[in-house]
């Protein structure tokens, strides 16, 4: 039966984050269609929908809307609306965390020189003038789908931890920024437990770095059975792992860093020849965070925590220690 490592405690998988966006089919890229003009909608859908999975809205509003809980793969949007203009939805888009990656080219009436530098200005890849056609449509979204999965593989690549499959330190501190403003808002503290594997080098002497590897991947895959998600697990470095705790004081990361340490330390490591069992050992460490601080940030809390870890004292003992951020 897998064992719950943190019974009791709140982690960010299970917080009250922004829903998960809906999927499109996967083998369907997706665009979002923003103008006012219903023609202009029933047109560029007839055009699109055999090849993309298509959303559509009529204001900035619903842009907006459909940005967040749609995440499509790129946005076609008019400029001129009613309320919100297309430059303030696509100003809005790229202060987002959630919705700044999406391209969007411009598709709009206004044909002068200033209009299209303006449109680039706030972070638009393409800009095509009205009346437009079909051809043109459909041959530069091609080229910028294409752009745009390259470039997410590049950076999902840059985000992870390739022996592992968990986030590396960057993706792991984006993730935290995710949640910090949230958290400050509704004045909820943040966690962080960072964990070092006891003795590694001396292990990969041992028993060699294939094994090594292998000790490592039990470690993370320990982590992600017992925390229900690799969202709040990260491998920072080559022996070190941290996990994110949202909601949980200083009090529940001290429970957290102790659990995670005693589950870890009794987690047996098959070798390679079958006939031997290593055991894991860690040393743990943690630090809170106020985010309504304005001093602190995901950085200096991954770091307290990191630099609250100690050697254990013999080979079998593990640490256990705290950091406030």
């Amino acid at each position: 039966m897998k064992e719950d490592i943190l019974p009791g405690v709140e982690i960010v998988g299970e917080s009250p984050a922004p829903k998960a966006p809906k999927q499109p089919p996967k083998d369907r890229q997706s665009v979002l269609i923003v103008d006012d003009e219903t023609s202009n909608l029933m047109m560029l859908n007839k055009m699109l929908s055999s090849e993309y999975q298509i959303y559509v809205a009529k204001n900035g509003q619903e842009a907006l809307r459909h940005a967040i809980n749609d995440k499509p793969d790129l946005i076609l949007l008019d400029i001129i609306m009613p309320g919100i203009s297309g430059f303030d939805v696509l100003r809005r888009l790229h202060e987002s965390v959630f919705t700044r990656e999406i391209p969007v080219i411009i598709i709009t009436g206004l044909n002068s020189d200033n209009d299209e530098e303006l449109g680039y200005f706030y972070g638009a890849v393409d800009y095509i003038t009205k009346p437009f056609k079909e051809a043109v449509v459909k041959a530069r979204l091609r080229v910028h789908m294409k752009m745009a999965r390259l470039i997410r593989t590049v950076e999902s690549f840059a985000r992870i931890d390739t022996l592992t499959n968990l986030p590396n330190r960057r993706g792991f501190k984006e993730r935290i920024d995710v949640d910090w403003k949230r958290a400050a808002r509704l004045k909820k503290p943040l966690s962080v437990v960072v964990l070092d594997v006891d003795g590694m080098r001396d292990y990969n002497e041992l028993y060699g770095h294939p094994q090594g590897d292998a000790m490592l991947k039990t470690v993370a895959k320990a982590l992600n059975d017992g925390l229900g998600g690799g969202q709040s697990t990260a491998r920072l470095g080559a022996d070190s792992f941290a996990v994110f705790l949202y909601g949980v004081d200083s009090a529940g990361a001290e429970a957290a860093a102790t659990r995670i340490r005693d589950v870890l330390n009794s987690t047996p490591i098959p070798v390679d020849d079958g006939k031997l069992v290593s055991m894991i050992t860690v040393s743990t460490g943690f630090a809170t965070a106020d985010p309504s601080d304005r001093s602190g940030s995901s950085e200096a809390l991954i770091n307290a925590a990191a630099a609250a870890v100690r050697p254990p004292e013999s080979p079998i003992a593990a640490t256990e220690n705290s950091g406030q951020v």
